[in-house]
């Protein structure tokens, strides 16, 4: 937590992940096509100490505000999504 991830989006569940984590945060800038893009993102950040700062005294709230921390939304949807696979199986087997 405190630091910003620079990733890219590719054929990977690491970097979907990755990339959909910096989408909720807001941080698509974040986010690069390529290996190119990639570096330029990094380096970018690296050399702009002020927007880095910014970036990393928001995280917390970013990540404390967002989808990823509503656990009960979270649940409910998760209990939805398996009363419904249950469902099908039922309709399947029965």
């Amino acid at each position: 937590m405190g630091l910003p991830v620079v990733c890219i989006y590719g054929e990977s569940p690491h970097s979907r992940s990755s990339a959909r984590i910096n989408t909720v945060l807001g941080l698509e800038e974040l986010i690069a096509k390529d290996k190119d893009e990639f570096v330029e993102i990094a380096v970018g950040l690296a050399n702009n100490t002020e927007k880095l700062a910014k970036i990393r005294s928001s995280l917390r709230d970013r990540l404390k505000n967002s989808k990823l921390n509503d656990h009960i939304n979270f649940v409910k949807s998760l209990e939805k999504a398996y009363v419904q696979a249950w469902q099908e199986w039922c309709d399947k087997n029965a």
